[in-house]
């Protein structure tokens, strides 16, 4: 057994960097619009860093922290440091990558790590098969075209979707093992340093433990006994919470206003439009089980199967075992479920597409692996296997070369692919990262000094083409689309009023046009004035 875990040690260790590796090489996405206020926060963090030493202790005062850690306090600070190092290093010192590379290497890093885990997790669940489980589970993964796309990203939906199996295996791991106590506390509180939604991984784990031990539960002489809950658990939220504040400098100062009003901010979040099946939603209520039927439409169909199967099979397993094998099944179950049902109640506000759920995939995607390697394991004749799994894995990764770099509008057969989503009335992207290959075209046709309306993409994405070498620097970005020459559109229903705007300039075609499978998804106008020249 010791053996084994170390050989799935050095093989967790192979995929993350291979993982690491993969996602590098395959760095083409646009700048989606948040991204462009992370690069922006991640430089003036680490500004911070920088004159450290020649401020002294001045360093550690409000105003300083205000000014160098002020901006984007909506979000902890975690990942933003992290990838302002990571930006300094690989691009600034090296230049091995180019500048927003760099600041996605950060979250890449994290992003892998997920990877890691999610292989000791299967592998470790799935005892009979072991690695093999592991593998599948990460080739699944990395084989949806959702979870593909936004593990690139400089966000925190990929750093928290892998933070999240890897804080889960450790508290498994911390359940039985005093050793992974430290391991758990730690990475429970860099996930809550990375984004709000840890406060439900650490629900998730605490109600995945009274599931698992529901045979301890009694009731006599009118009291009720529970199980016990692992020591990690209790102390999770203490180291969390210093965690969090020691990456949060912001806060430094006034620890409980600031840190407060970030979940103050979350609490009440704004409703962004949802546009689904046809129905604009821009207030509660909305559209009960939304993240469960979203999923249903964007995860690969074989994936998505596999995955049902995989879990009714661990439902079932679970009431059959006991110990350490039940509260990784309970575990994986609930880790599933959790993040798809927060997202689910009418009144939770919806926006980021299928992001914000996205910390379920790695447990789905083991409960895929372990389906297959189920079905194959009942296969008389031994040769036929092998090519069952690579015949299970064909699709999905069809689906995500193909759909590659704008794997967040994929949709699968179920609803046949994009363009019965557009028919059907869904979101046909999201965050306006789709432009990037038009900027060739605008390079190319564009006079000097032309004018630029960009839609979805904020000023701080263009700033980082424009530095990346991208798009020309004597072109001028402009916020009105009405003093623009040439001008981005993103076909989102809910922001089409810029593209009447621009037909009422009399651009009715566009220049150029980003489209999947015929259905667009984000064109180039050129504009009266600059059509005239």
């Amino acid at each position: 057994m010791g053996i084994a875990l170390k050989r799935h040690g050095r093989i967790a260790f192979a995929v993350g960097f291979g993982v690491l590796l993969l996602l590098l090489a395959t760095a083409s996405q646009g700048f989606v619009r948040d991204e462009g206020y992370y690069f922006r926060a991640a430089r003036e963090y680490h500004a911070w860093f920088e004159n450290l030493f020649e401020r002294g202790l001045d360093a550690f005062a409000d105003n300083t922290l205000t000014r160098d850690f002020g901006y984007n306090t909506e979000h902890p600070g975690f990942v933003k440091i992290l990838m302002g190092w990571t930006w300094k290093v690989a691009h600034v010192w090296l230049g091995a990558v180019s500048g927003a590379t760099g600041f996605r290497l950060g979250s890449m890093v994290l992003v892998a790590v997920g990877a890691a885990f999610t292989f000791l997790f299967g592998a470790r669940l799935a005892r009979a098969h072991g690695a093999i489980v592991g593998l599948l589970a990460v080739a699944f993964l990395f084989t949806s075209p959702h979870v593909f796309f936004h593990a690139h990203l400089a966000a925190f939906d990929g750093p928290i979707m892998g933070l999240s199996v890897a804080a889960t295996y450790a508290f498994w791991r911390a359940a039985s093992e005093r050793r992974w106590v430290l391991p758990a506390l730690v990475l429970f509180g860099v996930a809550l340093a990375t984004k709000h939604n840890a406060v439900f991984l650490w629900a998730g784990l605490g109600l995945a433990v009274m599931v698992a031990r529901g045979r301890d539960w009694s009731f006599s002489d009118g009291k009720l006994s529970l199980p016990p809950l692992p020591i990690a658990w209790f102390l999770a939220p203490i180291a969390g919470l210093a965690i969090l504040y020691v990456f949060y400098p912001y806060g430094w100062v006034h620890p409980l206003q600031r840190i407060g009003a970030y979940y103050d901010y979350h609490a009440h979040h704004e409703h962004y439009p949802v546009d689904f099946f046809g129905t604009m939603y821009t207030a509660p209520p909305f559209p009960w089980g939304y993240a469960f039927r979203m999923t249903a439409l964007t995860v690969p169909l074989v994936t998505l199967v596999l995955g049902v199967m995989g879990l009714i099979a661990c439902a079932r397993r679970a009431r059959e075992v006991d110990g350490d094998e039940r509260l990784g099944l309970v575990l994986l179950l609930v880790s599933c479920l959790v993040p798809p049902l927060v997202i689910s109640f009418p009144s939770v506000p919806i926006f980021g597409g299928t992001k914000h759920w996205m910390p379920m995939m790695p447990f789905f995607c083991i409960a895929a692996a372990l389906a297959l390697m189920e079905a194959v394991g009942s296969i008389r004749y031994r040769v036929v296997a092998p090519l069952v799994v690579v015949a299970a894995l064909v699709m999905p990764f069809t689906d995500t070369i193909r759909t590659h770099p704008y794997g967040h509008t994929y949709f699968n057969e179920l609803i046949l692919g994009h363009q019965g989503a557009a028919v059907l009335g869904l979101p046909r992207t999201f965050w306006g990262g789709d432009a990037r290959p038009l900027l060739v075209v605008l390079n190319e046709k564009a006079a000097v000094g032309a004018r630029v309306y960009t839609h979805r993409m904020n000023y701080s994405d263009w700033q980082q083409y424009v530095t990346d070498g991208l798009a020309r620097r004597d072109l001028v970005f402009v916020n009105d689309v009405a003093s623009a020459d040439w001008a981005f559109v993103n076909h989102q229903r809910e922001y089409q009023d810029a593209e009447y705007a621009v037909w009422q300039l009399g651009a009715t075609r566009p220049e150029a046009m980003v489209a999947f499978d015929g259905v667009p998804i984000v064109s180039l106008y050129r504009l009266g004035r600059a059509a005239a020249r």
